[in-house]
């Protein structure tokens, strides 16, 4: 893909999402093709002069929608800035927390694009064999202090949906394989959602992540290096607590008990939820991996960036989803 279908299909797919971009970010998150800063500012300034995308206060985004994708902007960084200083007032209870080997902000809170509607969505990595106690605990914790999210309370309330053992930390076999199209990725969403978790604890496991998915850089081949800076400083002595929790649990052989018995008991009624979707391609529940979304936006999403890279360069799907 040349540059300039690169640019078009990269705005594409954030325009899908209602974010215009400023230059570095473009370079960032160029698709299937790798340039300098100086080469994507250029194109970006020539394809702007030929009123190919516009640019205000120097954020790039299709023609028509600059003035519409700043409104959103202004409004929803201040809605992220606050519900991620709720994030940091709580993260004692997620360092406290036995087998948490990570806690990664995702989706909407990591692009930095919430509504005041919004929940706050997490990826929690754990330690293997230990991926249903810590779900359990969590539930319960924040359960117990009126975080987590459930039935109509979502707006700033915590979604701990995304369970994965640290054993299991490339997501490669959970990307989406719909139709074939030339010189573009079938999940675009997974790849930028991978790229732009914020970890809340866990720096090195953050990296971990991020080497287990070095496959995404065949797509965006720009994303080279990642930052493992947290969203504050870890709190380590709460940490250093929950691991002294933890020996404890497993000295006593209570952690390998009571995942047993979670395993059990949860595992079956989970499974039955699942048969009951309509779409069961946002559930995942195995040995090593949790994911509980009853519907997965990723499809949705790739249909409008297909319908945009239509109007804007003419891409056409080959083959009809399976």
């Amino acid at each position: 893909m040349n540059l300039e279908k690169s640019i078009i299909a990269t705005l594409s797919f954030f325009d899908v999402l209602e974010l215009p971009l400023k230059a570095p970010q473009v370079r960032q998150f160029l698709i299937d093709t790798e340039a300098s800063l100086e080469s994507t500012q250029k194109m970006l300034d020539d394809l702007t002069r030929e009123k190919k995308i516009e640019c205000w206060y120097d954020y790039y985004s299709l023609v028509g929608r600059g003035r519409t994708l700043q409104n959103y902007l202004v409004e929803r960084e201040r809605v992220t800035k606050r519900y991620i200083g709720k994030v940091k007032r709580w993260r004692w209870l997620l360092a406290l927390t036995p087998y948490l080997r990570g806690a990664f902000l995702v989706n909407s809170v990591a692009f930095g694009n919430l509504e005041k509607e919004s929940d706050i969505d997490f990826l929690i990595i754990t330690e293997k064999n230990r991926l249903w106690f810590t779900r359990v605990w969590l539930t319960l914790l924040t359960q117990i202090f009126g975080l987590r999210r459930h039935g109509q309370k979502v707006a700033g309330r915590f979604c701990l949906s995304f369970f994965a053992s640290s054993a299991a930390l490339n997501f490669e076999d959970l990307a989406l394989k719909t139709a074939s199209f030339p010189d573009l990725p079938q999940d675009p969403y997974l790849l930028y959602w991978i790229r732009t978790v914020k970890p809340v604890i866990g720096k090195q496991t953050y990296l971990d992540f991020q080497a287990a998915n070095a496959w995404v850089k065949t797509y965006l081949p720009n994303l080279t290096s990642f930052r493992p800076e947290t969203v504050g400083s870890e709190p380590t002595f709460l940490i250093l607590l929950g691991r002294i929790l933890e020996t404890f649990l497993e000295v006593t052989f209570l952690g390998r008990l009571f995942e047993k018995i979670f395993q059990l008991t949860l595992k079956r009624r989970t499974l039955r939820k699942r048969d009951q979707l309509r779409d069961k391609t946002g559930t995942v529940i195995t040995d090593t991996i949790l994911k509980f979304h009853n519907q997965d936006w990723r499809r949705l999403i790739f249909d409008h960036w297909l319908e945009r890279l239509n109007q804007e360069t003419g891409v056409r799907r080959q083959e009809t989803d399976k």
